[in-house]
């Protein structure tokens, strides 16, 4: 799998990037139908928590 990270830095990078990541879990809501409710958020949290470990990452390597 090939994936591409891409970092937009401007003054409210922190906003811009809790907006990405909301946009990601609703096109994750859109292409899966899951049932269960709970295991959905579930995912969802780990996708945001992987999110924000990968930013943490991000802008230690970008200093």
């Amino acid at each position: 799998m090939n994936i591409n990270t891409r970092y937009e830095q401007n003054n409210d990078s922190e906003n811009h990037f809790e907006i990405k990541t909301n946009e990601i879990i609703e096109q994750i809501n859109g292409y899966y139908h899951i049932k269960d409710i709970r295991r959905l958020r579930k995912y969802q949290q780990n996708i945001k928590n992987n999110l924000c470990k990968t930013n943490v990452a991000l802008n230690e390597f970008l200093l």
